[in-house]
């Protein structure tokens, strides 16, 4: 899915001069659609390790992971031409596999099993 923080992402001004601004028809993967065109149109990436450039917390939109999902979904499948097949196919695998393992994390911190698993969440995420 979208494994990019998109408040962390820097763009050059000509990268929108090739792929467009943001799309105004998603609420919540607009991000999502524009890396999916960058990526399309050929566009490297230079990930820098280590710099701090946002701090956020969850509590976005995107935490609304129903309609993510259904925007994640209309996202690809809009862009599925300009997409490689390898990519495709990969999204339409994992797409059904991070929803369920989303919904029941989701289910999970809602039970009252929560205060029992939260040192192990703790602890698996600073290993991390």
């Amino acid at each position: 899915m979208n494994r990019l923080c998109h408040q962390g992402v820097l763009y050059r001004r000509d990268v929108f001069d090739r792929t467009g601004e943001y799309s105004r028809v998603f609420k919540i993967a607009a991000d999502y659609e524009h890396h999916l065109k960058c990526m399309a149109a050929g566009m490297r990436t230079k990930i820098l390790p280590g710099n701090l450039l946002a701090i956020y917390d969850m509590g976005g939109r995107s935490m609304e992971f129903h309609q993510a999902f259904e925007e994640f979904r209309e996202v690809q499948h809009k862009l599925r031409g300009d997409l490689p097949a390898w990519m495709n196919a990969g999204n339409e695998l994992i797409r059904p596999l991070e929803y369920s393992r989303i919904s029941v994390l989701k289910y999970l911190a809602r039970s009252p099993a929560a205060i029992l698993l939260r040192p192990l969440w703790l602890a698996f995420k600073r290993k991390l």
